[in-house]
């Protein structure tokens, strides 16, 4: 039997874990992600943030990296995933390529019609500062829209399994007396309930618990016979379990942006570039002070002159003596020094957050290069196979998730197409998902469509000394791969059987043709003939003729 009791132990151990990285979040959410600088929930909203920040290199490189995934993977004016079948000769059955097709159109409409494209640049922000980003799908039963809402990193509390995946999270978060009475009808302390009638905003703390479910009954259907328990309880006040339900799937999509061995929170480039980014802060603090202290330097002034001095433009000084006169401190500045430190630390921050991969055609433009378009994918392709790490994380901790998420709760709504029986028959429903974003292209196009290209570049010449080598060629195949790497759009593809019965027609009709010409110039080389054909005659065969059986 769960108990409130045993949620907040659990919590309890799981916050003692995260403590370690707190140190770390808050030095990067001061400088480079001020908006979840609260980390400790103390602060007032509405209260200025940023405060602590010199140089905006770090922040601007971050949400620019962030920004860049957002564009370059799942950006809402491209189809930037598709579903699929591993099994190629299930793929190419006619009604399995249908519903695919048909499965992911509907998917994608569901993402439009929810906020998912509104709030996952911040989600990805998260990721690329403080290292660990949360979003939590659900649906709107009134609207049948699927909402997302990115968890703010103080509310998180994660353990993962022996596989390294997150599937225990435990969220602290806060609602007002009159929300919480609202969201939990029965349970809540007499407390809450009060404060519902007289203070309907004050806040209280709850938990949300998801772990997954080790005591699930083989054969029972219903919300706490599920993969995952969800757990609901006050932080403080009653024992009761306020809300005992589950999920089929994990609920949150947690990334880690990369992990180090033995840890379960993740690193961001702004954690790695942190010697870089505290650095460049102290340094652009001292250049601010030294271009401040030459445009307004100090001043030594008589001391009877004291309130009497006038720095201002056109400021009248007087005085009696020529030796008292109010002269500037000469203070030493060493400007051109602290401009070259702060160039080469911003050069470095921007290389742990790749803004050249993200800027690479506007930087040409500006350096007045002319990129030709093979030039461009070869580029991008590299690029790309540079975050590759980054993205296959990204992939697997977040879209995956989401895209599963996503099918679960639209399955469940009824808005899905039947799955066809050919695909039970085949034995085959594993459905998996391929990304088709602009990044996911380039590393595909980098790594399929350049091997292949360069394969027959060296091909090619040896084909001219021998055709034969061209019979080791599947080209039917090779053009499948072709098609695949470059996202081809399914319904433009002519499936094989039919190309293969239009081959057929052709090869026929070529050898009419050929059988006709040859009947015709037979024809012209026989000398004209006068008279009756005799029926055995060659002429009479030739034209088509001869006796009847």
């Amino acid at each position: 039997m769960i108990s409130a009791k045993d949620i907040r132990q659990r919590f309890q151990g799981l916050a003692k874990v995260r403590e370690d990285y707190e140190g770390l979040w808050q030095d990067v959410a001061d400088l480079v992600a001020p908006r979840r600088s609260d980390l400790q929930d103390t602060q007032l909203p509405g209260k200025k943030r940023g405060l602590k920040i010199y140089d905006g290199t770090p922040r601007a490189a971050c949400q620019q990296h962030a920004d860049g995934l957002f564009g370059y993977l799942c950006s809402p004016s491209t189809v930037w995933f598709n579903l699929k079948i591993a099994r190629k000769d299930v793929s190419k059955i006619p009604e399995v390529r249908a519903y695919l097709q048909d499965a992911t159109i509907q998917l994608h409409y569901a993402f439009t019609r929810s906020n998912f494209y509104a709030v996952t640049p911040e989600y990805f922000f998260d990721g690329c500062s403080i290292g660990t980003a949360t979003m939590y799908a659900e649906e709107d039963p009134s609207t049948g829209k699927v909402v997302f809402t990115p968890r703010h990193p103080r509310e998180i509390y994660i353990a993962a399994n022996q596989f390294g995946s997150v599937d225990v999270l435990f969220r602290k978060f806060k609602l007002t007396a009159r929300n919480a009475v609202e969201k939990f009808p029965t349970g809540l302390s007499n407390m809450i309930i009060s404060a519902a009638r007289n203070t309907p905003e004050a806040e209280y703390e709850f938990l949300h618990a998801v772990y997954p479910n080790t005591n699930k009954q083989q054969g029972k259907k219903n919300n706490k016979n599920m993969r995952y328990t969800s757990v609901y309880t006050e932080f403080k006040g009653t024992d009761d379990i306020l809300s005992h339900g589950g999920y089929n799937e994990f609920p949150y999509s947690v990334w880690r942006y990369r992990t180090s061995s033995g840890e379960v929170y993740g690193r961001s480039p702004a954690s790695d570039a942190l010697v870089e980014i505290l650095g460049l802060n102290q340094v652009t603090k001292s250049v601010l002070k030294a271009s401040q202290l030459a445009v307004e330097p100090a001043y030594n002034v008589p001391k009877e002159m004291r309130g009497k001095v006038r720095i201002a433009p056109k400021g009248m000084n007087y005085y009696d003596e020529d030796r008292r006169m109010i002269t500037p401190i000469n203070v030493p500045s060493q400007l051109p020094a602290g401009e070259a430190q702060q160039l080469r630390m911003q050069k470095a921050i921007d290389a742990n957050f790749h803004i050249d991969f993200f800027t690479l055609l506007s930087r040409a433009a500006l350096d007045g290069r002319q990129l030709t378009v093979p030039q461009v994918v070869e580029m991008q392709g590299e690029k790309g196979a540079m975050l590759g790490a980054v993205v296959g994380r990204l992939n697997g901790d977040f879209f995956d998730n989401t895209v599963d998420r996503m099918f679960q709760i639209e399955t469940a709504a009824g808005r899905m197409p039947e799955i066809p029986d050919v695909l039970y028959e085949s034995g085959e429903t594993m459905i998996e998902t391929e990304y088709m974003g602009i990044l996911a292209q380039a590393q595909r196009q980098q790594m399929r469509v350049q091997s292949i290209t360069r394969t027959m570049d060296i091909i090619t010449p040896l084909a001219e000394i021998n055709p034969a080598v061209l019979d080791r060629i599947d080209f039917d195949e090779l053009v499948d791969e072709v098609f695949d790497a470059n996202s081809f759009p399914t319904d433009a593809i002519i499936p094989l059987e039919e190309a293969n019965e239009m081959r057929a027609a052709q090869a026929q009709q070529a050898q009419q043709q050929q059988d006709a010409q040859m009947m015709s110039e037979a024809a012209s080389k026989v000398p004209a003939v006068t008279g009756e054909v005799a029926d055995s005659s060659v002429l009479n065969q030739l034209m088509g003729g001869g006796e009847e059986e």
